[in-house]
């Protein structure tokens, strides 16, 4: 597969490629994501250097659980999102780092129950960017 770029049209364009796969590759895609993160993410989506240095800045701890996420929601064919706000320009001095740059992983579970559908339970994985405001 051909890098993508990292916007929310290329996550939902990378995810299209992988749930077009046979089981058994879908899960070694979803096992290549688990097995390391950071180099799956490099691998499929064209990040620049200050992207990367980023992504290896980022505490082990989310990235083990983004992992996991994603191998989760990959293996079960379920969607997967990127909101990702626009980068704040910075007036005045260059400022180093990540200018305040936010990352929120959500697992949202949406129950439903209509007489005629009966109960049904949908599952949403949901990687929000966003930065603080000075």
């Amino acid at each position: 597969m051909e890098k993508l770029p990292f916007s929310p049209q290329g996550v939902q364009d990378l995810l299209s490629q992988i749930y077009a796969l046979p089981q058994a590759q879908l899960r070694q895609e979803a096992a290549a994501a688990s097995a390391n993160f950071r180099l799956w993410l490099s691998e499929n989506f064209e990040l620049t250097t200050t992207q990367l240095a980023y992504l290896e800045s980022i505490d082990n701890a989310f990235i083990a659980i983004a992992a996991a996420e994603v191998n989760f929601f990959i293996t079960g064919r379920l969607p997967i999102i990127l909101i990702k706000e626009e980068q704040p320009l910075v007036t005045g001095k260059d400022e180093p780092g990540d200018r305040g740059k936010l990352i929120d992983l959500d697992k949202v579970q949406k129950g439903r129950f209509s007489s005629e559908d009966g109960y049904s339970l949908a599952y949403s994985l949901i990687f929000k960017i966003s930065y603080q405001s000075n």
